[in-house]
């Protein structure tokens, strides 16, 4: 269904299909965005998709927190990164955990794309607005979410 998003690069554990399928599940009204997805599990990744285009946020990388980062270009195309260094041993083997964590993250990023393509918010209410979207989402499609990664295991 989304055939302007593009996955560069998959988290460890997790892949491009089935990442897919998690962003189908939102439906008609985010086919209009149009955006590139990295995710950047460690130094080489950052060096090679997100350097570049982030110098600023090198430091902030190599915290090692679960974040993202929704950059809006001029052509009206956006640009994701979902960091997720360390979040293996944040998360340990739970692969629930893992993988969800990284999904709502991608979730409040891309309703941040959505934003900038559909919505007219003032600055102050996008963080909020994100974070209730993905959440409730999140929410909404537990069951679904569950089926699609409930072949992966962490550590095999």
């Amino acid at each position: 269904m989304f055939e302007k998003v593009k996955i560069i690069n998959c988290p460890i554990y997790m892949n491009k299909s089935d990442i897919k399928k998690c962003i189908d599940l939102l439906g008609k009204d985010y086919t209009k965005i149009k955006c590139n997805i990295y995710f950047i599990n460690n130094e080489i990744d950052f060096k090679n998709y997100a350097k570049d285009k982030l110098e600023d946020s090198y430091y902030e990388y190599k915290s090692g927190s679960l974040h993202g980062l929704c950059c809006s270009e001029s052509s009206g195309a956006s640009t994701i990164f979902v960091f997720i260094k360390n979040t293996i041993s944040s998360y340990g083997v739970e692969r629930c955990y893992y993988q969800k964590s990284i999904l709502r993250v991608l979730y409040h990023e891309l309703r941040h794309a959505y934003q900038h393509k559909e919505l007219n918010l003032p600055d102050y209410k996008k963080e909020l607005d994100a974070d209730m979207f993905a959440a409730k989402i999140m929410q909404i499609y537990d069951k679904e979410i569950n089926e699609i990664f409930k072949n992966y295991e962490l550590y095999k």
